[in-house]
């Protein structure tokens, strides 16, 4: 084999990698954008019991997370009680169990 065909080889491999990798990434982007877009208006959520477990509930719009924050707000900052919809012997997320 001669040297200047192991340099293009190793160019194409390397060039075919770079390409690959950029094409997952924007996948990996799309498939994100398109999940965003399609939970943008479900008024249920898919997260735990209660909203104080979600990442995104300080920004969250929805009117599950909306009553939350009223129901927080009416229980006092320490007192976080279930959301609608959890089961009644769902754990109290705000309290600290020994």
């Amino acid at each position: 084999m001669k040297p200047t065909e192991t340099v293009a080889r190793r160019h194409f491999l390397k060039s075919g990698m770079r390409y690959a990798l950029l094409a997952g990434l924007t996948g990996l982007a799309i498939t994100g954008e398109a999940k965003r877009r399609r939970l943008e208006n479900d008024p249920n959520c898919i997260r735990t019991y209660t909203c104080a477990d979600c990442i995104e509930y300080g920004h969250c719009a929805k009117p599950k997370a909306e009553d939350f924050r009223q129901e927080k707000a009416q229980a006092g900052v320490g007192g976080v009680r279930p959301v609608d919809g959890a089961p009644p012997n769902a754990p109290n997320v705000g309290s600290q169990a020994a």
